[in-house]
């Protein structure tokens, strides 16, 4: 909003200058200082009206177009408007491709049960159910997690944590993930240190580094690297692996966007990992970089401030 108000004090000074100029060539400067500021706390007022109907859910599309700070402020209304019904559609998308599937396997087990037949062949969809109920409980759960980071405070608490340890457990439950079927390497520096919130920065690793393994195919080469670099501490996840187009690369941190829909669905993804990684970045002053080239592999990588390391042994931690 700081355009905003920049444009709003342009136009009130350009508007003062006016009042001014014309007050002086008619030799009535008070009476056009004071109509001056008359109609521009008049006209300002209106918007306000205007806006508190369109908020209060009023007819708005007659309205006349605000000018200066208000037009900013419909202009996002607008936007927040159209992302939540995007986030609304989006997520009713996705939970409905589990439900339709529980639903359709629970209408013939209910079926066959009222017929009196066995059911002990329907052990395999059960399993799947089983995996269907999992993804919407982690659709639902990085929704809760998107949600909170977006209503708390801008800036993430300044805890101590240990990074090289929270980095060699996520890469060994990313181990297992795998099966062993991915070569995963460490570059970490040991005693390379954040302040930041413990829970957010596991998402932010375990998402970029579970990521890599769900979207390379066996054998793949992953590269987990926390070193410093700049003006403070670098944590990359590198793979050689089937690369991203360039063209979806803006869109990555998009909710619910996928590069392949049915193969990112079928690895697991929610297609909320991303935007967490992003919204618990900028908690941490801290931003995501994407590099990567189809059939050359991609490198995410978070850069943190410096005022957010330090270098310490970590039994001092």
């Amino acid at each position: 909003m700081t355009g905003a108000w920049r444009k709003e004090a342009a136009l009130a000074l350009g508007w003062l200058a006016a009042a001014v100029i014309a007050g002086l060539l008619l030799g009535r400067l008070f009476e056009a200082l004071f109509l001056a500021v008359l109609v521009y706390f008049a006209w300002h007022l209106a918007n306000a009206v205007l806006l508190y109907r369109r908020l209060h859910g009023a007819a708005f599309a007659q309205a006349p177009h605000a000018w200066g700070l208000w037009g900013d402020i419909q202009r996002e209304l607008t936007r927040l408007e159209q992302t939540r019904r995007d986030f609304v559609s989006n997520a009713s998308h996705e939970l409905r491709t589990p439900l339709t599937v529980l639903r359709g396997y629970l209408d013939l087990i209910h079926e066959d049960a009222l017929a009196g037949k066995d059911l002990r062949s329907w052990q395999e969809p059960l399993g799947d159910m089983r995996l269907q109920t999992v993804r919407m409980e982690d659709i639902v759960n990085d929704m809760l997690t998107l949600a909170r980071l977006e209503s708390e405070s801008a800036r993430a608490e300044w805890e101590v944590v240990d990074v090289p340890a929270l980095l060699e457990r996520i890469a060994r439950q990313a181990d297992s993930l795998s099966g062993g079927s991915h070569h995963i390497r460490l570059d970490i520096t040991p005693r390379l240190f954040l302040r930041g919130q413990p829970n957010e920065l596991q998402s932010i690793f375990s998402n970029l580094i579970i990521n890599a393994v769900r979207h390379t195919p066996p054998g793949s080469k992953i590269t987990v690297s926390w070193v410093p670099g700049g003006d403070g501490a670098r944590f990359a996840v590198s793979d050689n692996g089937p690369g991203i187009p360039a063209s979806d690369i803006p869109r990555l941190t998009e909710r619910f966007y996928r590069v392949d829909v049915g193969r990112s669905r079928a690895s697991g993804g929610t297609g909320l990992g991303l935007a967490i990684v992003k919204h618990a970045l900028d908690r941490h002053e801290s931003r995501l970089e994407i590099e990567s080239a189809v059939g050359a592999g991609t490198t995410f990588s978070c850069l943190f401030p410096s005022r957010r390391t330090l270098l310490q042994d970590r039994q001092g931690a």
